[in-house]
C-alpha cells in the first residue's frame, strides 16, 4: 500500500534525474575510461560484428553446408569434438596447459613465475560443480596453483 505505489515505473538509471550523466560516470569508472555508455556500447557492438564475421568464416573455411547457428550445434553435439574417457581429457587439459605457457608472451609481459598444474575436479562433486575453476597458489611461493577441470561425463 506504501512502497510499491511510490515507487518508479522504469528500473533504469538513466531515467533519474541526470540519469544518463550519472550512467556515463559509472561507464567510466568501471572501465577506466572517458568514453561514454553510448560509445562503449558502439564498441560492443564493433566486436559483436568482428566475431560473426570470423565466425562465419571459420564456418565456410571448415565447409559446413548450414547456418551459423546449425554449425554451433554441430560443434556442441558431434562427438568427434568430444573425449571419450576422463583420463583422455585430462591428458588433454594437461598438454594444452603446456603449449599455452610459451604463447603468453604474447598477451603479457609480465608472467607469474609460480608454476601451476592441472587437475582434476573431485569425483563426489563433479556432478554438480562447474566445468572448471582455477586455485591460485600461495602468495609465498610454498604452493603451486591449479587448475581444476570437470572431467564427469567427457562423451556428453
Amino acid at each position: 500500500d506504501d512502497y510499491l505505489p511510490g515507487s518508479r515505473q522504469t528500473i533504469a538509471a538513466a531515467d533519474l534525474p541526470d540519469g544518463a550523466e550519472y550512467y556515463d560516470f559509472l561507464a567510466g569508472h568501471f572501465t577506466t575510461t572517458d568514453l561514454t555508455a553510448d560509445e562503449i556500447h558502439q564498441i560492443g557492438l564493433g566486436e559483436v560484428a568482428r566475431i560473426r564475421a570470423e565466425m562465419e568464416q571459420v564456418k565456410a573455411e571448415v565447409g559446413f553446408d548450414g547456418s551459423l547457428n546449425e554449425f554451433f550445434e554441430h560443434l556442441r553435439t558431434a562427438p568427434e569434438f568430444f573425449y571419450e574417457t576422463p583420463e583422455e581429457l585430462l591428458e588433454a587439459y594437461q598438454a594444452m596447459s603446456k603449449r599455452i605457457d610459451p604463447e603468453l608472451v604474447k598477451i603479457s609481459r609480465m608472467i607469474p613465475r609460480l608454476p601451476y598444474g592441472v587437475r582434476a575436479i573431485p569425483d563426489n562433486i563433479a556432478p554438480d560443480t562447474t566445468t572448471a575453476y582455477y586455485q591460485p597458489g600461495a602468495v609465498d611461493g610454498s604452493r603451486a596453483g591449479y587448475y581444476y577441470v570437470n572431467l564427469y561425463k567427457p562423451e556428453v
